[in-house]
């Protein structure tokens, strides 16, 4: 009822389950636009039922239904910091980093199972630090204590975790010289920013879900077995465990020695 009094003329139902098929359908738009193969049902409130292949990225996978409303995709994911935001996040820079350049790293994730664990982010970290670099922590208000072991490396890494507000990480993000992130939202705004970055993947595909356009900046864990999902809670980080510090270290060099190259 509320959906035929917004007057809305167009629905389009990007997630493709049974939930949001019906939210489609409660919009009261004359035309719904989604994925034929929708599960739970989801297709059965729908007008128009595209078919598309689900072995491209999820972006290309959700832009091809505009092919079916006759809209122009525009390929721009670039990200903005609120104005806002601005103030709060200049006085913690100043007062934790200055103005050194520094790593932003995102160890945690909403699934367990994308986790690098942490006592190989604390080996990179240790790395970086050695390395005379500078390290920003990035996560929830609630993850903070779990970063101590990050924390006693010195103060050469300062925890933004519970800082301020996720403006401020976006922030982060986007005034970092590198980000290395698991398959988290912080990775996807380093792409967003077009940050130098580093993607830690294990159950999940780059080649679906990573980084927009950005492949070549994620490094996957070696022999995830057929048929894996990140919500199977009995993973824990057992798969993220097949990708090694050295890997990591390479690629965070590889990416400051591309940053070398292009300023000379």
């Amino acid at each position: 009822v509320g959906g035929l009094r917004n007057g809305y003329d167009l629905a389009i139902d990007a997630q493709g389950l049974g939930r949001s098929g019906f939210m489609c359908l409660a919009s009261g738009a004359p035309r719904r636009i989604g994925y034929s193969d929708a599960r739970e049902f989801g297709w059965l409130g729908l007008t128009d039922r595209v078919k598309v292949s689900d072995s491209i990225h999820a972006v290309d996978r959700m832009l091809a239904m505009l092919d079916g409303a006759d809209i122009t995709a525009v390929r721009d994911l670039a990200l903005h910091v609120p104005a806002d935001a601005e103030e709060g996040w200049g006085r913690w820079k100043v007062s934790n980093v200055g103005e050194d350049p520094y790593v932003a790293i995102a160890p945690t994730s909403r699934w367990r199972s994308k986790e690098w664990p942490l006592e190989r982010w604390v080996a990179l970290a240790r790395d970086l630090v050695e390395s005379g670099r500078r390290i920003v922590v990035l996560g929830g208000s609630g993850e903070r204590p779990r970063f101590s072991p990050l924390e006693d490396l010195g103060k050469q890494v300062r925890i933004l975790a519970g800082a301020g507000p996720l403006a401020w990480s976006m922030a982060a993000v986007r005034d970092a010289e590198l980000v290395v992130a698991n398959d988290s939202a912080m990775l996807h705004a380093a792409a967003g920013f077009s940050r130098p970055l580093v993607g830690l993947f294990g159950p999940t595909d780059p080649t679906r879900c990573g980084p927009y356009g950005r492949l070549s900046d994620c490094i996957r864990a070696d022999a995830v077995p057929s048929g894996v999902h990140y919500r199977d809670r009995g993973l824990g980080d057992s798969i993220m465990r097949g990708i090694s510090v050295r890997r990591v270290v390479a690629a965070c060099r590889d990416r400051f020695d591309a940053a070398i190259g292009g300023r000379s």
